[in-house]
């Protein structure tokens, strides 16, 4: 959420100026609000939220808004599915990533948004907000879609729905969230945070949001909001049982399917954190085998060279400021005959190039540990960067010391960027990030924070410091 595009990488055209002029009209403000929580879902698991209204809430006017951090693309991805029928938006109604990327507003078979833009960015945060009147008698007003705060008005598809039209938001019926609950499909895979259903209310993106004083569109307070009868409001503060607590003051509460405190993280639209990059599967092997919101990577091949690698979304110059930490677990036993996982920092040069082979990694004078001696399935590799004149990294298995590479010795760093960086071979294979944002399959039993206090790590981050936006903000 630091650019100034609506979409991320797809520029279509230049948001820029329009940033500019809303910058030059509000004025420079910064609240200083955080977002402590987001729930992270994973897609394999099918993680979803859930609740019936005991009677109709105000199904004309409404509003939706939530922060979304995507995770895979190119594929169905609900971020609501409302009622329980599948005839028209009256029976149900729905919003959706759709297979091509796009977003995809309407119910049963026919839309009446989908947006030209594509939502291509798997590092930043996403602001949606989606506000509904079907009372106003102008057509164009009554449905109106918000990304990071600016009006979208580029659709391949815009059709206004009919006066007093009657959706099923707020209908008596079942409310999915992250799920196709009619198909039973489609689950979302990434984090979702300040998720907010307004009954009775079409509101823009002002009350959930302004742009700060760096022009970017960031998060205020919603607690003094008017929800609604059917409104809820999910933070994500709770953990456990009630992760899915609603904090509109309503006690609308939703059932949390397969979540828990294990998908309570850190990872918010006001600290995000690294996760693998989607969109760098190309580097060895295919953009598949991404699970857990980008932070389980699933191996391919067999021999040789053969892999899926990938790289992070936050880049680090090693001759900057700053000490690093990241850890990684590997699920599976290897006797030592042969690697299976690897792990280090890739640098900019490789990921910009052509050739991605798995020899050209270190002729790129990029560094990788391979698990090539023995190992167990659930070991912990912990690898610190210590950024300065001479950069070193070290590696650690299980916290012991297992490998240091410094530079101008045994390593030589280049004055670029360097990205977190894992290989792993086989399908039976999985390397596990945990880059302070753990996922259930890498979950920590007695996290360690960084210095900052963010992120829980299985071990100390030896004055380390978790690859997120603030630690970035502050120390590069």
């Amino acid at each position: 959420n630091r650019s100034c595009s609506k979409y991320g990488s797809d520029l279509r055209r230049s948001y820029i100026m329009e940033t500019l002029q809303r910058l030059h009209n509000r004025g420079s403000i910064s609240t200083g609000y955080d977002v402590g929580n987001s729930a992270a879902f994973d897609y394999s698991r099918s993680e979803y939220f859930h609740w019936t209204p005991s009677s109709d809430g105000n199904r004309r006017t409404w509003t939706y808004s939530a922060w979304i951090k995507r995770g895979r693309l190119g594929r169905n991805n609900y971020l609501w599915n409302h009622g329980t029928g599948d005839y028209n938006q009256y029976d149900r109604t729905l919003l959706k990533f759709n297979s091509d990327d796009a977003l995809y507003f309407g119910g049963g078979s026919a839309y009446l948004l989908k947006t030209n833009g594509k939502f291509l960015d798997c590092n930043g945060w996403y602001h949606i907000v989606l506000a509904c009147d079907t009372t106003d008698s102008t057509a164009s007003n009554r449905l109106k879609l918000y990304i990071n705060g600016v009006l979208e008005d580029d659709f391949l598809t815009d059709t206004a729905p009919d006066q007093n039209f009657d959706f099923a938001v707020n209908r008596a019926q079942k409310q999915t969230y992250f799920y196709n609950s009619t198909d039973n499909s489609d689950p979302h895979d990434g984090n979702a945070a300040e998720v907010i259903m307004i009954d009775g209310q079409q509101l823009g993106p002002e009350s959930f949001g302004e742009f700060n004083s760096d022009g970017v569109w960031v998060p205020i307070d919603v607690s003094g909001l008017t929800f609604g009868t059917n409104g809820i409001y999910m933070d994500f503060r709770a953990g456990g049982t009630d992760i899915g607590f609603d904090y509109s003051g309503n006690s609308n509460n939703l059932t949390g399917v397969q979540m828990g405190s294990q998908d309570q993280s850190e990872d918010s639209p006001t600290n995000s954190f690294c996760t693998l990059d989607y969109n760098s599967g190309y580097l060895q092997g295919t953009a598949t085998g991404f699970t857990g919101g980008n932070l389980l990577r699933q191996g391919s091949g067999s021999s040789g060279n053969n892999g899926s690698a990938a790289i992070g979304t936050v880049g680090i110059n090693p001759f900057g400021g700053g000490i690093w930490y990241f850890e990684v677990e590997t699920n599976s036993t290897a006797n030592g005959s042969s690697s299976d996982v690897g792990y280090g920092w890739a640098a900019q040069s490789i990921v910009n190039s052509s050739s991605h082979a798995n020899n050209d990694f270190y002729s790129d004078n990029s560094i990788r540990y391979a698990t090539q001696t023995a190992h167990s399935g659930g070991d912990i590799q912990s690898v610190l960067l210590t950024c300065g004149t001479t950069p070193t990294i070290k590696f650690y298995r299980n916290n012991g010391l297992v490998h240091t590479a410094t530079h101008g010795s045994n390593w030589t760093a280049r004055d670029e960027y360097y990205f977190p960086y894992v290989w792993v071979k086989g399908t039976s294979h999985e390397g596990i990030m945990n880059f302070g944002n753990d996922i259930q399959e890498g979950a920590v039993s007695s996290p360690n924070t960084d210095p900052s206090g963010f992120g829980g790590f299985e071990f100390d981050t030896k004055s380390g410091y978790a690859l997120c936006s603030k630690n970035i903000g502050e120390f590069t």
